[in-house]
């Protein structure tokens, strides 16, 4: 009787423990689920919004703002910030879609300048949009200022618009208007960087505004005053990649490709900073071909990456210099229940999150050793890159521009200051003194994705001063007839560059 007793207290005290497991796993889901970034339900989608979830979401993204950001009020005074919010608020009359509403929730977090506290478009209606065979504006853009839209491609065959010419009004909207408005919406430290974003988002921004196909245009020709009227279709998302396709050597879907150019050059187009492991045998792969070869110059082009895993940058600089560099003098991280949780969620199942093994890692105690609000910070010593049989010793530059951003500016910055290599083309997009290390997350009601910075960064040579990008030792911009012609005006300078180099030696 006395070992019947003893067993049935032993199942009781399991069960017991069990239960308590069951119940504190489920609570860590509930609890650790709104931490991780979950895809949007399709019913969400069509559904309309009343004035108090849209003031919830404002007021949900504010407060995760001031909460995560190392200094959100730098740019702009806390007043003037909720003084646009109750502004554009009071405009809504009427329920919202998601779609509708995200131009509020853009331009409130535009107001900060920080290109990485941003708000993302609806990226699952303008999906299914295309899938449904929607059409795009069937133009991309060269330039944009308050004169009106220089086009860089005609997507669409058969008008009589061409590569250069100005369209000043789309179905009745000036361009100097809406280069205004989409302007409100865009994210960016810097007038260069809006400016880009503001060429790259211009077909998502006249569809989020209702601007839709056909299009009525009033353009003027290239060096014509005279203005014309012309309607044109749009161009599916299908019509686009295959425009594309068809322009480039490389598809766009690769990271990081290299190809021979004409006088033995190697090009490297180093697009994404992503997969790290990839990424070394890519290097190993095309550093043993360019000492194989014996390459005559190497150029590597940025001006289309936008950041990423800065290690990566670390990787390409050990094949390229032996010089000491560090990428950041510092960096100030800001610590939060947020940056905390999201951090645990990353690496584990929320059902997982409870058991609290960031303390058996070194960096996990420190992060959750900083209280929050306050700050997690470091000074970076200089990098000395390892001996590296497969290093290229010849003469190499890198290409930069506006979309060069993040990560990739900080390669740039490195590649700047310590003397790498030589910059060729347009000041980068990414300043060096900056905010980055972006967290996301969804706001309650309607979903919609957005994105604050969590840390401060110190240009490399230690300049806090600097508010500029990273500029370039040669600056280069590329020439519309080039691009009437299919001419890459900086890559073709730049080869010139590497050939001369070499004729020199």
């Amino acid at each position: 009787m006395f070992i019947f007793c003893k067993k049935r207290t032993f199942w009781k005290i399991a069960l017991g423990l069990l239960l308590i497991l069951g119940v504190i796993t489920f609570l860590s889901h509930v609890h650790y689920r709104n931490y991780k970034v979950q895809p949007v339900k399709t019913e969400l989608i069509d559904n309309k919004f009343d004035w108090n979830d849209l003031n919830a979401d404002v007021d949900f993204m504010l407060k995760t703002f001031e909460a995560v950001h190392p200094n959100l009020y730098t740019h702009i005074p806390r007043d003037s910030v909720f003084a646009i919010k109750n502004l554009l608020l009071s405009r809504i009359n009427r329920k919202l879609t998601r779609t509708e509403f995200f131009p509020v929730v853009a331009q409130i977090a535009a107001t900060f300048r920080d290109g990485h506290t941003v708000a993302v478009a609806p990226k699952e209606e303008m999906a299914r949009y295309s899938r449904q065979g929607g059409q795009w504006f069937p133009f991309s853009v060269f330039t944009i200022t308050e004169n009106g839209l220089q086009v860089k491609h005609v997507l669409q065959e058969n008008i009589p618009i061409k590569t250069g010419d100005w369209i000043l009004a789309v179905n009745g909207n000036p361009v100097d208007s809406l280069f205004r408005l989409f302007s409100s919406l865009v994210s960016a430290e810097t007038r260069h960087l809006k400016t880009y974003r503001l060429r790259s988002f211009f077909q998502s921004y006249l569809w989020l505004h209702g601007i839709n196909p056909p299009y009525t245009l009033q353009w003027r020709r290239n060096g014509s005053n005279a203005i014309q009227i012309t309607t044109v279709k749009g161009v599916t998302e299908k019509e686009i990649q295959q425009f594309y396709e068809q322009k480039r050597t490389v598809p766009s879907s690769n990271d990081y490709s290299f190809r021979w150019l004409d006088g033995n050059i190697g090009y490297l187009d180093f697009r994404r900073m992503r997969r790290p492991e990839a990424f070394e045998t890519f290097l190993k792969e095309t550093f043993a071909a360019i000492q194989q070869k014996s390459a005559a110059g190497l150029i590597i082009d940025l001006r289309n990456n936008g950041g990423g895993t800065s290690s990566l940058g670390n990787k390409l600089l050990t094949y390229i210099t032996e010089k000491p560099y560090r990428l950041m003098a510092r960096w100030e991280w800001k610590m939060s229940k947020q940056i905390k949780n999201g951090l645990k969620t990353r690496f584990l199942p929320t059902w997982l999150c409870w058991i609290p093994v960031q303390y058996l890692f070194a960096d996990g105690r420190r992060i959750w050793g900083t209280p929050n609000g306050k700050f997690l910070n470091k000074d970076v010593p200089l990098t000395y890159p390892a001996e590296n049989p497969l290093r290229y010793s010849g003469p190499v530059c890198v290409l930069i521009g506006p979309r060069t951003f993040s990560s990739a500016q900080k390669l740039a910055n490195a590649i700047k200051d310590y003397q790498l290599a030589v910059l060729i083309g347009e000041e980068t997009g990414g300043v060096p003194n900056a905010f980055g290390e972006i967290y996301m997350f969804r706001l309650p009601n309607t979903k919609l994705l957005v994105g604050v910075s969590t840390k401060r960064f110190i240009r490399a040579n230690g300049d806090t001063g600097w508010t500029r990008g990273i500029l370039p030792d040669i600056e280069i911009q590329q020439n519309i007839e080039d691009i009437r012609k299919g001419v890459d005006t900086v890559l073709e300078f730049a080869r010139g560059w590497c050939i001369k180099q070499t004729q020199n030696s």
